[in-house]
């Protein structure tokens, strides 16, 4: 019996010492398998742990833009307030729909948050928010962020709750220029006959047209391709936006034209906020705003060195035209807002 149990003993020593081995072996004698690069491009940032709510939020830059700069920051925020209870998972370059297509997937849950803007929110909805998209309306960005944190704004987005949707904050993606593969941009006799894309807002278009450009509506993952295939000449974004996507490769020209800043809302959907409880909710509008202030300081900081590494990687001339004959040219645009009443109490706000 002593015999058998000694047995026993030694073999289950042997059986412990064999699989440390092998557990040590693995470790030290090899490396993981890497992750497939390929799914990686897709994956969205940041996976939920076990027993979190995840929150989808979506937007249509890259991954080196202001949009994912301003996403991570509420994502570290809300994750933390919550002490893990909400995930944030973020899709960059549009990987689930253009803006338009975003925003009605708020109405349809399958997505929680989308960025995008408030020209085409107003467009998908139906609603006042374009007034913002007006062209030439701000002069310089703390008149456009007095205005976003205003009560003012905030009876402008409530129309979005009728929608399913809530605007939570929203940020800034910059004046907008223009640029273009054919000539220097020095007024506006340069601008005519150029075929411009713009975003699918009526606002874009009639403005383009007040100046005697051809506008062309793309969702913004063709831009690149048509601008190389010169299915268009240029488009009209901010410098940010026009650097981070790399549209230097395919525009030699970059006019400071200063038309529009079109404030990039952050619209959740109802039905996700009701999921959630009270302080949740909370944690969710104040991380948003929070992450809006981030988001406008980033982009700041990060269109001073636009001009240099824009010049430096793709050779691109910059040209500043005298902005007031464009804005003499869009005093229709003006005259054919839908909401005349509303335009008025934006202009006394501003001083106009």
């Amino acid at each position: 019996m002593k015999k058998r149990l000694s047995f026993i003993l030694a073999l289950m020593l042997a059986l412990t010492l064999a699989g440390c081995g092998g557990a040590s072996g693995g470790t030290s004698g090899g490396s993981a398998a890497p992750a497939d690069a390929s799914s990686s491009e897709s994956a969205p940032s940041g996976s939920a742990p076990a027993g979190a709510v995840t929150l989808k939020l979506t937007h249509s830059l890259s991954t080196s833009s202001q949009y994912q700069a301003g996403a991570e920051h509420f994502k570290e925020l809300v994750e933390e307030r919550t002490g893990g209870a909400i995930a944030v998972e973020i899709y960059p370059n549009a990987q689930l729909g253009a803006e338009r297509d975003t925003f009605e997937a708020l109405q349809l849950g399958t997505v929680d948050i989308a960025l995008g803007t408030c020209g085409v929110l107003g467009q998908t909805f139906t609603l006042d928010t374009d007034v913002f998209s007006l062209p030439f309306l701000f002069s310089d960005s703390e008149a456009l962020y007095g205005l976003l944190d205003s009560d003012l704004a905030a009876e402008i987005f409530s129309g979005t709750a009728k929608n399913g949707a809530e605007v939570l904050a929203c940020y800034d993606s910059g004046f907008r220029q223009l640029s273009n593969s054919v000539r220097p941009i020095h007024s506006v006799a340069d601008c005519a006959g150029l075929k411009i894309r713009t975003p699918e807002s009526s606002m874009y278009v009639d403005t383009m047209e007040a100046l005697g450009i051809s506008p062309s509506t793309l969702a913004w993952s063709e831009v690149f391709s048509a601008l190389q295939t010169h299915v268009v000449d240029g488009q009209e974004t901010p410098i940010a936006v026009f650097t981070s996507s790399g549209l230097g490769e395919v525009n030699q020209y970059f006019a400071f034209t200063n038309y529009m800043d079109d404030p990039i809302a952050m619209v959740a959907s109802t039905n996700f906020m009701n999921k959630l409880t009270d302080e949740q909710q909370q944690i969710i509008r104040e991380a948003a705003y929070e992450s809006a202030v981030y988001e406008r300081q980033w982009l700041a900081d990060y269109e001073k060195s636009c001009v240099d590494s824009l010049t430096a990687d793709f050779g691109v001339e910059f040209t500043y035209p005298d902005t007031s004959e464009f804005q003499a040219l869009v005093g229709g645009v003006y005259d054919s807002y839908q909401n005349q009443e509303l335009l008025a109490k934006v202009q006394a706000f501003l001083g106009q």
